[in-house]
């Protein structure tokens, strides 16, 4: 999650900042698509995490993909515009 932060959060406040132009200073608008992107990016730093896991680990689950085991921290990430 770290290493998905600092890769992004350079670029968020130019993003924010053309969403709430392309939106016409849509508040909700612009936050749900900067909300949208980061979750998104926050689920490909997961699917993308090295297959890392210790022999048994790949014996019980099957395959050997580091956060992946059910999809369940795949679906988890969400986010809430709040006014």
């Amino acid at each position: 999650f770290t290493n998905m932060i600092a890769a992004g959060s350079p670029q968020w406040g130019k993003q924010l900042a053309g969403y709430l132009k392309a939106s016409g200073y849509n508040t909700r608008k612009a936050f749900t698509l900067m909300g949208t992107g980061i979750k998104d990016a926050l689920v490909k730093s997961i699917v993308d995490w090295p297959a890392d896991n210790a022999p048994l680990t790949v014996a019980i689950k099957g395959f050997n993909k580091g956060l992946i085991d059910k999809g369940v921290m795949q679906r988890a990430p969400d986010f809430e515009v709040m006014e």
